[in-house]
Formats: C-alpha cells, structure tokens, sequence
C-alpha cells in the first residue's frame, strides 16, 4: 500500500546515547538505548506493533564493524519501556543510524517501521532525541553524501521530523521518489530504488505526506570491485626520441588528460610527465610508455625523477579519490644490477605499501589493498638520473570518493549482536 498505509501503533521512543564513566565519558562509551514499547493491538489484521527492533550505527565499532543492537519485546502486550546496553563500545563521532521495526522477533518478518539519521556520539549523555511514529511530519531531508556503485540497485534513504525535531518512524511506502536531473547517470524508481547508469550526479527528492525535501546531489561512481582500468598510452602524442635530457615539447606532455574520465594525474618533478615513443621492443605496449621529469622540463629516468600518480574524484576533481589496486610494467630494455620501487600513500601522506624489483626488463610492480584506500603512487626508479625505467601498462582499480571508502552509500545491517538488558 503506497503512501502512509495504515498507521502503525508503535508509540515508541528511543534514546541513543554513550554511557559508562563520569563527566564527559569514557573516551569509547557502551551504546545505550531505551524504548518506550506502546501496548499491541489485536484489532488490525496487519501487523498495528513490532516485536523486535533492529539499530545499526554503520562504522561506529572500534574497529570500524557496525555496531548493531536487535532487540525483543516482551509477550506481554501490555506497555513498558526498557533501556537496553551493547557490550561494544563505540568510537566517539558521527555515524549513519538506522533503526528497523519488525513484525516478528529476532528481526524477522515484515518490516513495519523505520527511521534513519545522522547520529553524534560524544560521550555520556548525547543522543538523538525521541523517535515516534504517530507524530505529524513537519520536515524531510535525502541523506547526505549517499553513493551508488554503477550498475549496483540501492534504497537511497531520507529522515523524517516533527516539528519538534523528533525523528519520525515512517512505515514502508512512505517516501515517494523524483529525480530533478541527472537520469543518464541514475535510475530512480518512486520507492527509491536508486540504480546506477554511470558516473554522474543525480540530484533527487523525496517526499512523505506531502512535505518534500530540498533537492540533495547523489552520486554515482564506479564500483570499485569492477573491472581494472588500464592505460597504456598509445594513443597520446609522443616524443620521437626517448633519449635522457631532451626537452619535453608541450603537446608531449601528460598530466590530466585522464582526469575527468579515470580520475588520475601524473607528475614528476614538473606537473606533468614525458609520453616518449620507444624503440622497437622496447615498450610492453608499443610504442610509448612514459617517464620522470626535471623541473624545467626535461625527460629524465632515475631515481631523482620520480613519477607520481594521484587519484581524485572525477566528478570532483578537488576531492580526493582512492583505489584499491595499482600496478605499472618497466620496460624491456632491463638491467638486473639495478633496483626499481613502488609505494603507495593514503590521503594523510601514510606510506601504506610498497614493493620493489630489479629491473630486469619487462618487471611488474603491483600493489592491492582489500578496500580503496591508496589515494598516490610514487615509482622511483634506479639511482642516479639517466640509467633507469620507462613505465608502461599502468593498471589500477576504479576510482572512487572518499564518501564511497565507508561504504555510508549503503545503510548496512551488518552481523546481528544481542544486547544485554
């Protein structure tokens, strides 16, 4: 039933707060949260009450798992309120929040209510308030900064507020859908099922009993499991000669001309790198590879030119991107006396991995990560300036947002944990 539906005879209230210690807090508190249980009805033949509630604080854990709290009610029909306590303590900050009512216990059955928000945890005493479903809704907001993997399917997610400021529990059907732009990159169907077209942005509304939302951008970027990304730079003007010292011309140099679409730049001493056609052989795909350069513009190969490869977002080029894999290939013209490096950084300038290899022609370097977190690479070739390694093949995962690394794109229920009561 689309729209309100019925209307569901929770009653409830909810407290989400850090607890143990004194003062300020423990500086990683136990989440707490109480519920105030409203009597079930036998009068409806849908379900007019929950028996069990799930909470999911995504990424609160202390190491960075979702802390999730499932609950049961009493079989009593009767009212009460409990306070209910993980044994997890959290990490102090702001987490997505979501809260799932269900018909059955144990989480099971239909969902009959829900809400979703931002949620603060300092310390002793901070919360968010009381969740209600019977109170007018006054206000709707899309949440923020919320991400889709091309061509995965998510349900995009909204908060709901009385005009007190109290989250409002909605019931399933109660949002309805619209897109302002951005179809070629997002589909959106009226229940928000949101379904990814492409890289872009898409910015949308919802709307609950007739209060709309201000429109709210969501992206769409890749999925960073997809398929590796690979340049090899054939397709770029080259230097006819690969020969150390000689000047760069402009059209001959690389920087970010894959930056709107792969969302990767590179450079060297200079903002930019050579692309320099490369004898017969010598490239692993011919003809060009590319290498370091001396501040004033001159191809160099060596250790003192390193070549640096930064991620950012596409569709925002200021913000940072990451990636979960990066390799490159040197090229055949090899010599085993000579040792090459690749490291790789987070977005602080963290040194996260490196590897090394001699150069015996033809070499591989690769770094993968479980998760996108490398944001630069950094290949420093053998000492010196002259005897060193053009780069060639240069393979990485799809970039993607920093927003996208946390996965706050998908509310996740995560593994189930009882809390004490």
């Amino acid at each position: 039933m689309k729209g309100r539906g019925f209307r569901l005879g929770l009653g409830l209230g909810l407290i989400l707060a850090g607890c143990g210690g004194s003062g300020g807090g423990s500086s990683n508190p136990h989440v707490k949260f109480g519920i105030d249980w409203a009597a079930r009805s036998r009068s409806l033949s849908a379900p007019s009450s929950a028996f069990s509630a799930v909470a999911t604080l995504s990424g609160a854990g202390l190491a960075g798992a979702d802390i999730v709290l499932e609950v049961d009610r009493h079989a009593d029909p009767a009212a009460y309120s409990q306070t209910y306590t993980t044994t997890e303590r959290a990490k102090k900050g702001t987490y997505p929040f979501t809260i799932k009512f269900y018909a059955q216990e144990g989480g099971t059955g239909d969902v009959v209510a829900s809400g979703a928000a931002d949620v603060a945890i300092v310390g002793d005493g901070s919360g968010i308030g009381t969740i209600s479903v019977d109170n007018k809704v006054a206000s709707v907001t899309v949440e923020p900064d919320q991400v889709v993997f091309s061509p995965e399917a998510v349900d995009l997610g909204f908060t709901a507020k009385d005009a007190e400021g109290n989250l409002v529990a909605v019931s399933p059907g109660s949002g309805f859908w619209s897109q302002v732009d951005g179809g070629s990159a997002l589909s959106l169907a009226p229940d928000g099922t949101a379904t990814g077209l492409g890289r872009g942005i898409s910015n949308v509304v919802v709307t609950v009993d007739g209060v709309a939302s201000p429109a709210v951008p969501v992206e769409v970027t890749a999925n960073a499991d997809a398929d590796a990304v690979v340049i090899n730079f054939d397709e770029l003007p080259a230097m006819s000669t690969q020969l150390s010292g000689t000047f760069i011309p402009e059209e001959d140099r690389l920087s970010d001309q894959f930056l709107s679409t792969e969302g990767i730049t590179f450079a060297s001493l200079a903002p930019f790198v050579a692309v320099a056609k490369m004898p017969a052989g010598s490239a692993p795909s011919a003809p060009n590879s590319i290498a370091g350069s001396s501040a004033d513009g001159h191809i160099l190969y060596g250790h003192d030119t390193p070549v640096t490869f930064t991620f950012s977002d596409p569709l925002n080029p200021a913000a940072p991107g990451f990636t979960k894999s990066f390799s490159l290939k040197g090229d055949y013209d090899g010599n085993f006396n000579n040792v090459v490096e690749l490291d790789a950084y987070d977005a602080d300038g963290n040194l996260i991995g490196s590897t090394t290899a001699h150069d015996q022609g033809g070499e591989t370097l690769s770094l993968t990560f479980d998760a996108p977190v490398i944001h630069r690479v950094v290949f420093l070739g053998a000492p010196g300036t002259n005897d060193g390694v053009a780069l060639d093949d240069v393979t990485f995962g799809p970039v993607v947002p920093a927003r996208a690394q946390s996965g706050h794109y998908r509310l996740s229920t995560g593994r189930k944990r009882k809390a004490t009561g």
